[in-house]
């Protein structure tokens, strides 16, 4: 058994920091503002105008894109200057994937099995979701929405923006559809964006994190908590930058081969700058192995450090 109680939330600084993040190393043109993504998408917009060859689908995957590496990279290296050093040390690196779009054609997908169904992308918005498959079955993405997929070892974060509206390749459309289809009118397109974590990033460590995002839409991180020693309790700093006044909300789950065990949730209210909050974890009769889930409002929202007491 495994309980939580948020002891102080402890303003550091009304400031926020967003420098030392990385920037998408495949989009070396970009002049990257973590927190300013309609200054991404406008210069996107300006080196890929919508002409024949490109349609606005495209740029809107290449902003989620851009944010996705600096995610991926900047969970990807926790730990970095440890496992590096070590025979084989990859072996011990954290592992999250993404990719985003357009889930019709050429189609979302990733290589552990979880992808996005192919359907039009006026039938998503009919209906009202689109459909993930994973090992652990089949899920519903709501249109405009997302879903969590926690189940057993699989966790991915799934997202489905928006599909798109009516332009100049309307052609696509089948010639006998007034027949058959009464509901709003957009393209075959929709954007699919998929986050998985297939190896979690070990507390402690002391770097920036950020969080998967898909337009306004924000996902959570996951960290993997397994003190050495037995302890009754055992103290979690969790660090964050918060560009607004948001409730965030902490949880713990199971760890990986039973992530729909779960533990605890708490939501936490936090202001605008640098804080430190101060989680307190008890076990009986000690605190086992788990899995910490940290799931903001905002989406421009980092993680600065996690540190634990006693260290682990």
């Amino acid at each position: 058994m495994i309980t939580a109680e948020v002891r102080e939330v402890k303003l550091i600084s009304p400031q926020v920091d967003l420098s030392n993040l990385p920037s998408p190393k495949a989009f070396p043109w970009i002049n990257f503002t973590f927190s300013d993504p309609q200054s991404v998408f406008q210069q996107i917009a300006q080196q890929a105008p919508v002409e024949q060859d490109i349609v606005d689908w495209m740029r809107y995957a290449a902003l989620f894109s851009a944010y996705a590496q600096v995610t991926a990279q900047s969970y990807n290296s926790i730990g970095y200057e440890f496992w590096s050093r070590l025979p084989e040390g990859y072996q011990y690196a954290p592992q999250l994937l993404s990719t985003s779009g357009d889930g019709f054609i050429p189609g979302v997908w990733l290589p552990t099995g979880v992808s996005f169904v192919s359907q039009w992308g006026f039938q998503v918005k009919q209906q009202g979701y689109a459909l993930l498959d994973t090992p652990v079955g089949q899920y519903q993405v709501p249109y405009g929405g997302s879903t969590l997929v926690a189940q057993k070892d699989v966790l991915v974060w799934a997202a489905v923006p928006y599909s798109y509206e009516p332009g100049p390749y309307t052609y696509y459309w089948p010639p006998n559809w007034r027949s058959w289809y009464n509901g709003p009118i957009v393209l075959r397109q929709f954007l699919g964006v998929l986050f998985q974590w297939t190896k979690l990033a070990k507390v402690p460590f002391q770097q920036k994190v950020t969080f998967p995002t898909a337009a306004w839409l924000t996902g959570p991180q996951f960290f993997d908590v397994k003190p050495n020693v037995p302890v009754p309790a055992l103290l979690l700093v969790v660090g964050v930058e918060s560009p607004s006044e948001q409730e965030v909300t902490v949880a713990g789950i199971g760890p990986s081969g039973s992530y729909q065990d779960q533990y605890f949730s708490k939501k936490v209210k936090l202001q605008q700058g640098q804080q430190d909050v101060y989680l307190v974890v008890s076990g009986f009769p000690a605190v086992s192995e788990f899995t910490l889930e940290v799931w903001p409002q905002d989406s421009s929202t980092v993680i600065d450090y996690i540190k634990t007491v006693p260290p682990i």
